[in-house]
């Protein structure tokens, strides 16, 4: 592609069930910091409910939120959890929906987008970009990776790269021509089903089934060791967990901001909203209505009261 050539560019999440109101603040997020072009979202069950679509295939619907930009959902059937599906699903928009793409970024439903698209694209450029998870770093020599490269070892996934940073697997930004990561991605996945029963299965507590305790982005780590691609990362405070400065906030934990009663979190468990709850809460109504005004009101003005409780009940 010549320099002067407009870069075709796509963002794509994963929904089922209530995801779909990630979904919904999410694209208002990009819409607010100049995406425009396609969404992609692969869902399950029911379309969300703001959802309002025109059916242009036999799995695929379309949304027009603006005038430049669409939502396209794509119905899946497959039974894996959603989390260990995302390399295929980026990899089936690359082979079959957006071939034409150059860029692709793909982010959970619970985060959403803090600076212009523009950025991301330059930042892709620079590799594979990634934002460093909060459980990093996990150590190169210590026995989680020592014992992927023990597992690996008897199959034809090579764990050739020593890596400290541990990236969390809620956003991956890159170009077709690193595709090859996404394809090492779902290797990894594929060679791991065995050891944890099903890529049905997802998240474990500690060592229950060792070494993998979150499956689709201890695979995206494992398949990071196997890769020669150049990557491009941000610290644990790219989403919000650690001060500094934060660009994806990502509403990781249970539960979600959609369903999150705040003031009971605070009074009960000591936790106060958070950055990425907080934002959650000032995208869900333009340019998709995700919830009604009423409810986006009730929220915002818990958060605050909870926010308030949480500083009264840190200085007792």
């Amino acid at each position: 592609m010549s320099p002067a050539a407009t870069l075709q560019t796509a963002a794509c999440s994963l929904c089922e069930g209530p995801y779909g109101l990630g979904v919904g603040a999410l694209v208002n997020s990009l819409s607010a910091h100049g995406f425009t072009g396609t969404f992609w979202c692969g869902y399950r069950g029911p379309l969300p409910p703001w959802a309002q679509v025109n059916k242009i295939s036999s799995d695929v619907s379309e949304q027009i939120i603006t005038a430049r930009l669409r939502i396209r959902f794509v119905h899946l059937s497959t039974d894996y959890h959603f989390a260990n599906y995302k390399p295929r699903f980026m990899l089936e928009l690359w082979e079959t929906y957006a071939p034409e793409c150059d860029m692709m970024c793909y982010l959970d439903p619970d985060i959403t987008v803090l600076r212009d698209w523009t950025f991301f694209e330059e930042w892709s450029s620079y590799g594979v970009a990634l934002c460093e998870d909060n459980f990093s770093p996990l150590y190169a020599n210590g026995p989680q990776r020592s014992a992927w490269r023990r597992y690996y070892g008897a199959t034809n996934l090579t764990l050739r790269h020593h890596l400290d940073v541990y990236f969390n697997s809620g956003f991956i930004g890159l170009r077709k021509c690193h595709i090859e990561l996404l394809s090492n991605w779902a290797k990894a996945l594929d060679l791991m089903a065995p050891a944890i029963g099903s890529l049905r299965n997802a998240k474990f507590n500690h060592a229950i089934p060792y070494p993998f305790d979150n499956t689709d982005q201890d695979a995206l780590n494992i398949a990071l060791m196997a890769t020669h691609l150049p990557i491009s990362p941000l610290g644990r405070d790219a989403m919000g967990f650690y001060q500094g400065s934060c660009i994806l906030p990502h509403a990781i934990g249970f539960p979600k901001p959609w369903n999150k009663r705040f003031i009971r979190s605070t009074l009960v468990d000591g936790k106060r909203p958070s950055f990425a709850e907080r934002q959650y809460w000032q995208h869900t109504q333009h340019p998709i209505q995700v919830v009604p005004t009423l409810a986006m009101y009730r929220a915002r003005l818990t958060i605050r009261l909870a926010a308030a409780l949480g500083r009264i009940t840190a200085r007792s």
